[in-house]
């Protein structure tokens, strides 16, 4: 079989998704995407080849994830507001090999993620666009990546899956019976207990999904739809409520998860804030060009139930990015969830150039023109994911760089020789990765105060308290407080003025030993002199 010989496949999904699946199909197309989700996983700094240190936010992760090897629980020994199910995965992977082992679990989300998101775009389009389309959706991933183990890169699969149920039935008719409601129920129920915002998918679809059933009085479906989604959801949330339960740690849970969570998202900074995250959020790769491909397809398929699709698809777009943008700090991490939904609008775009191609003979010069124009759309983003990768397998390019093994080695180092089994340290600032590298217990459950001590000055004072009760052997300054320059810097007044009472601890009882530019600053607690 040619392999453009299908360039001209109708969009209709009863033609499209329904067709046998052929053996260049069967033999080539689930190779590649397995080699595209090995080659995005090499973007996670924790991946076997790297050099180069976790992200800020992960290494967070890590620590915790290292904690609960050891015996500690999270929110109770561990101040985070992220959901439990971030921090299992981590310590499932902390257990199989170390970072590696987290690696691996990495690899697999992204796998599942990548296959159905591959399975959702031959709704739209012949094997070859939608395999294309897929493509083009994840050259996009390296801007969302940021050195991988993040809460948003875990999510994917659920949203993924729940998608592609949400898809064959709005284009393909095929009823969402009981087991499939209880399938999305499962995936939104994991996706809240990673983190409370991602669920404008389902909140979306399973609006419209519930008003058809309404509409067309199916009142007893209506009512088993919202049974069957809230049973799946219940049955994922159980076992983690309970762990949390037994190990004393359920207000902690509910102080940090629900309270905390709900200060940060008031924490937005105004109207102003809100409408330049906004923004922000929709200049983000390609946010524009897929909305404009929704709206064209939309009125193309005019009061039809693949225009129903593509208008549930926009308004979750939409939300997604309002969700994105109600807090202060607008990562480009938080978009990571829009790439689910750029599948539709990426494979039949694809799928109407393939159809534009047809008619130039021979199939090589077809090869060659969309290549030509794909590659020139995708150019940056394809060179990005590529200067991703070697940062991470070759960091440490110029000696300003902070995240290399190498600078981490000699703060260990540097930790290892003034520091006992039994003393304890704080890292001041967010690199946690300090506490998982040197093996020294944290001295206090605020292991990073950095927003968190912004937010919350309640939290800021429980910190310093903390600090002048253990007074520990070492404080180090770490990320935002030390200043990546030609000449090392540290931020002493963005310290002074959010913890004042840890800076005059500082200043009176410790003395600098060590520094590492852009990386850490070791303060060593002074020891008394005896006199005579």
């Amino acid at each position: 079989m040619n392999f453009f010989q299908n360039f001209k496949a109708t969009a209709q999904a009863e033609h499209v998704e329904g067709e046998a699946v052929s053996a260049v199909e069967k033999h080539f197309v689930f190779p590649v995407l397995l080699f595209a989700a090995f080659a995005a996983s090499l973007l996670s700094s924790l991946n076997p080849f790297s050099r180069a240190l976790p992200w800020i936010d992960s290494s967070v992760f890590l620590a915790i994830g290292e904690g609960m090897r050891k015996g500690m629980v999270p929110y109770l020994d561990f101040f985070d507001h992220k959901g439990p199910l971030l921090y299992l995965i981590n310590y499932i992977g902390l257990c199989l090999g170390g970072k590696t082992g987290v690696w691996v679990l990495e690899l697999i989300f992204l796998i599942v993620s990548i296959l159905f998101a591959y399975k959702s775009a031959r709704f739209f389009a012949s094997w070859p666009a939608a395999l294309v389309g897929t493509l083009c959706v994840f050259t996009i991933l390296p801007e969302f990546f940021m050195k991988g183990n993040m809460v948003e890169e875990y999510a994917l699969p659920f949203i993924f899956i729940s998608l592609y149920i949400y898809t064959e039935n709005f284009l393909k008719g095929r009823e969402l019976g009981w087991g499939r409601v209880f399938i999305l129920g499962v995936c939104f129920g994991a996706t809240l207990l990673l983190k409370p915002n991602l669920f404008a998918v389902w909140a979306c679809f399973s609006f419209v999904v519930f008003m058809l059933r309404i509409r067309e009085k199916k009142y007893n479906s209506a009512a088993g739809f919202v049974f069957w989604f809230g049973v799946g959801t219940v049955a994922v949330a159980i076992p983690f409520l309970f762990y949390l339960w037994v190990r004393g740690a359920m207000v902690d849970f509910f102080d940090q998860y629900v309270l905390f969570n709900g200060k940060y998202a008031a924490s937005g900074g105004g109207v102003f804030r809100f409408a330049a995250n906004v923004l922000l959020s929709l200049n983000r790769p390609f946010v524009f060009p897929v909305l404009l491909l929704v709206f064209y397809r939309i009125s193309r398929t005019i009061n039809t139930r693949e225009s129903l699709f593509h208008v549930v698809c926009s308004a979750s777009i939409l939300l997604t990015i309002l969700l994105c943008s109600a807090t202060s700090y607008s990562g480009a991490h938080y978009c990571t969830t829009l790439l689910p939904l750029f599948v539709p609008a990426m494979a039949w775009g694809c799928w109407k150039l393939f159809e534009l191609a047809a008619p130039f003979k021979p199939g090589i010069i077809r090869v060659v023109l969309i290549c030509s124009i794909l590659g020139i759309a995708f150019n940056l983003q394809i060179r990005h994911g590529a200067s991703e990768v070697y940062s991470i397998l070759n960091p440490g390019r110029t000696r300003y760089d902070p995240y290399s093994d190498d600078k981490l080695r000699r703060v260990t180092d540097a930790v290892a020789n003034r520091i006992s089994e039994a003393d304890e340290m704080i890292v001041l600032g967010s690199n946690c990765n300090l506490y998982s590298c040197a093996s020294v217990r944290p001295a206090t459950r605020y292991i990073y105060q950095w927003p968190i001590g912004e937010i919350s000055p309640e939290i800021a004072e429980r910190f310093q308290s903390d600090v002048l009760a253990k007074k520990p052997a070492l404080i180090i300054l770490s990320w935002p407080y030390v200043r990546v320059t030609p000449k090392l810097e540290m931020d002493m007044g963005g310290v002074r003025r959010h913890f004042p009472r840890v800076t005059a601890l500082l200043e009176s009882d410790y003395e600098q030993v060590f520094a590492e530019n852009g990386l850490a600053v070791v303060f060593e607690r002074k020891k008394k002199r005896l006199t005579l």
